[in-house]
């Protein structure tokens, strides 16, 4: 996690403010729950932040060097986190405090919105009050939203379609302030959970494809103690749904957000094909779906830096698999017989395109040779295409050699074709005069996500209707903008800046 802790300076005359939503009033602080938030913004934080949304009523100001804001402008200064709950091959961990990364954070009066920022990397904010908002700077409020607004157009929304949000009761600015919000699990962590893991996975992905613009509007939709109709999936154009429970939950289980994430990236380029039958049949899967659904993992693992997918059930692990360890029976293994369009298990693309990225040590190199793929070859004019008619293994695997001048060559031999069974032929055409996109052209336009018949699938024209429960999940409100907003009220602790 990239949150730290940090002892509080005393402050024997102030008395830390503490605001509690919900109509509960003020309420008393203990030294853990203060020690508990970080003290300070790093001075070099608002560099970090995404950009700002291109309609926000008032830009924000950098952050003066030092901790203290004596004898300048009024400001607010601050973090926000969120309850996450760390995986690993035991379970879901108990939830720990983490950053609130790149997510929209909004100053109103209850009527007005007068200004927005975007946290940084390690969760701060810096807003400067003077300009946007006359004296006695008092009764603002804080909204803080599961949106990256223009600069990472993504968002976590639920079934109906409203953006998850956290409010804070209104407090008062009349000098450097420092405010600390604290989004728990009841208070819909699990869509910040969701947003952050994206959000890296987004930037791994666009680093690896060295574009210099996002990949696209990306949407989840997730609520918590819900389930939809067919569990974590992905949809047609921007939408991720996730399991939210009962029994069954994924808002903190990392490789399966970026599984599915993996999915948005093929509607980006030319790189899935659809296929029929079931995507998951293990060693009777169509090839072209074993491809989307094993390159979907590879990603993810390629995201995490690890080889390990884990998903979770009811807190325990329900699936754990190590793509450095795989079998070398059943699913896990080719027919050599059967030739390169046979079906084959998923687990095969997924450990290949993984052995392949470690083949060297430089993992950021291998990481672009990887995605040099689906942007450089799948984009060839006229697609290349071997195996089964439409994208499949057999296809990554040419392009990785031709892309790559024979590049891992003794990987491919030694792993798909020997230890995994697939009779590879190692003669790819390198065709050298087809048509290529131009350098750092940005991704094709979405495709429509094939249809294929996995059982319950959801693939709804209008969001699912819940059912009731009696889970507080916040009430929805309605901007004067139209936008939708699930918002919950959430405790803050108010205190003066540290001065020097």
């Amino acid at each position: 996690m990239r949150f730290r802790l940090a002892r509080l300076p005393l402050f024997p005359l102030l008395l830390p403010l503490v605001l509690w939503g919900c109509g509960d009033g003020a309420t008393d602080v203990d030294d853990a729950d203060v020690d508990a938030v970080e003290a300070d913004v790093a001075p070099d934080a608002p560099d970090a932040a995404e950009a700002d949304a291109p309609d926000a009523p008032a830009e924000t100001t950098d952050a003066p060097d030092g901790d203290g804001d004596a004898g300048g402008p009024p400001a607010i200064r601050g973090h926000v986190t969120y309850d996450r709950r760390p995986i690993d091959a035991v379970g879901l961990g108990s939830a720990v405090p983490a950053p609130a990364a790149g997510v929209i954070v909004r100053f109103d009066d209850g009527t007005v919105e007068f200004a927005r920022t975007t946290t940084a990397d390690d969760g701060s904010f810096y807003f400067e009050i003077s300009g946007a908002l006359p004296p006695p700077w008092m009764g603002i409020r804080i909204l803080v939203v599961a949106d990256g607004g223009a600069g990472r157009p993504l968002q976590v929304a639920d079934f109906d379609d409203a953006t998850y949000a956290v409010r804070t009761d209104p407090f008062g600015a009349m000098g450097g302030i420092v405010v600390d919000v604290a989004i728990h699990e009841a208070d819909n962590a699990g869509a910040f959970a969701i947003f952050d893991t994206m959000r890296d996975g987004l930037r791994t992905a666009e680093t690896a494809l060295e574009l210099d613009a996002p990949l696209g509007a990306a949407r989840a939709r997730w609520e918590r103690g819900r389930t939809t109709p067919g569990g974590t999936s992905y949809l047609d154009g921007d939408q991720l749904w996730l399991l939210g429970g009962p029994d069954d939950t994924d808002e903190y289980d990392t490789s399966v957000v970026l599984h599915e994430l993996g999915h948005f990236i093929q509607t980006r380029y030319a790189m899935a094909s659809g296929g029929s039958g079931y995507p998951h049949a293990g060693a009777d899967t169509d090839p072209r779906l074993a491809w989307a659904e094993g390159w979907a993992t590879f990603f993810s693992c390629l995201a995490l830096d690890a080889p390990l997918y884990l998903d979770s059930v009811s807190g325990s692990i329900g699936l754990d698999i190590d793509l450095e360890r795989l079998p070398t029976d059943g699913e896990y293994v080719a027919n050599p017989a059967r030739g390169m369009s046979q079906t084959l298990s998923e687990w095969i693309v997924a450990g290949t395109t993984w052995a392949l990225l470690r083949s060297s040590p430089d993992t950021a190199f291998q990481r672009r040779r990887s995605l040099a793929v689906i942007r450089d070859w799948f984009s060839r004019v006229p697609t290349p295409d071997r195996g089964v008619s439409g994208y499949d293994l057999v296809d990554f695997l040419d392009g990785y050699l031709c892309l790559g001048g024979g590049a891992d060559e003794a990987t491919i031999r030694d792993y798909t074709v020997a230890e995994r069974r697939f009779p590879y032929d190692l003669a790819p055409p390198c065709v050298k005069d087809a048509a290529l996109l131009p350098p750092g052209e940005p991704p094709l336009p979405p495709r429509p996500w094939p249809p294929y018949d996995k059982p319950g699938r959801p693939r709804l024209a209008v969001p699912i209707v819940p059912p009731v429960d009696d889970v507080d999940r916040g009430a929805v409100e309605i901007l004067p903008s139209g936008e939708r907003l699930r918002v919950v009220r959430v405790p803050i602790v108010v205190r003066p800046a540290r001065v020097p």
